[in-house]
């Protein structure tokens, strides 16, 4: 499949999403528990095996007044940290676009996979390392940072993580989701130091087939979430569908309503107009759209 086609596929499935903002805080809590997937606002986004506790949650808006949510989750082994996870999204729809995100663009990580990078579109994911400071002035709007997080808990922030990083964005919505492991826990030493340096590096990796295999292992992990969360169930409840059919809290129901035809089809022109699908395309999917009525 060519790099267009890939991108209008995962377009088209935002198609379906409706408008208007909802805050996650109004349906988010701190220290809650979250297995298979979690709802943040209009999104399903799909998780890693293990259960996630919500430690922080972030809503700001940007310079074109779209409201923008970050939550971070964090999984423990004994109280030790396994892994922490930040999901960013935008929690409305916006006609302007967004800053590209550099991840996608990058040559100097141990794995990428590029599907579309060009203009407001971009669908990648790749695994790399990352170097942390001991300590974070990021203050969510809920919660605590993670480090602060740790600190609590009498532990200190981990030197170095492995992370898988997701980004999936069109002109009118966006989701970077990275999700971070420990390898301390399967027996590395914590390394410190510059992160070009590191024996994780792409570039020095090889002289550790153990590591290499590490990363391997958690490559072959991290591919379905791309691919569960590329093929548009963010926004219908796919990423997840047992969980999607449970029952909220309260009796309240997950299911958001889905689109009226008119917005389908002004969205779906709206993407030809951009030229971001071609015209076939657009008179196919427009007929299909018409076809259900």
């Amino acid at each position: 499949m060519g790099r267009m086609a890939v991108a209008v596929a995962a377009v088209a499935a935002l198609v379906s999403m409706p408008a208007g903002a909802e805050s996650i805080l109004d349906k988010l809590t701190l220290d809650s528990v979250h297995t298979g997937s979690i709802r943040i606002g209009r999104a399903t986004v799909p998780l890693p095996e293990g259960e996630w506790i919500v430690t922080a949650l972030n809503e700001a808006k940007n310079t074109s007044n779209s409201v923008l949510a970050t939550v971070t989750l964090a999984s423990f082994a004994g109280e030790k940290l396994s892994g922490y996870i930040t999901i960013d999204l935008n929690a409305d729809m916006s006609a302007s676009g967004w800053t590209p995100h550099q991840f996608c663009h990058r040559t100097d990580v141990y794995f990428i996979h590029k599907d579309a990078d060009y203009g407001n579109d971009q669908a990648c994911w790749g695994v790399n390392h990352y170097v942390f400071d001991k300590t974070s002035t990021y203050k969510p709007t809920q919660g605590k940072n993670i480090q602060a997080t740790l600190a609590g808990r009498g532990q200190t922030m981990p030197s170095t993580m492995i992370y898988a990083l997701y980004r999936l964005s069109d002109r009118s919505n966006y989701l970077t989701y990275a999700v971070h492991v420990n390898p301390a826990l399967s027996g590395f030493a914590d390394e410190t130091g510059k992160w070009a340096d590191s024996s994780w590096h792409k570039d020095l990796i090889g002289a550790s087939p153990d590591k290499v295999a590490y990363l391997e292992a958690f490559k072959a992990k991290a591919a379905p979430l791309y691919a569960a969360m590329k093929d548009g169930g963010l926004y219908t409840g796919r990423a997840d569908p047992a969980a999607a059919a449970k029952p909220a809290p309260g009796g309240a129901s997950q299911t958001t309503a889905a689109p009226s035809v008119e917005q389908r089809l002004t969205t779906l022109k709206d993407l030809h107009d951009r030229q971001v699908i071609t015209p076939a395309e657009y008179e196919a999917k427009r007929k299909e759209i018409l076809g259900g009525l």
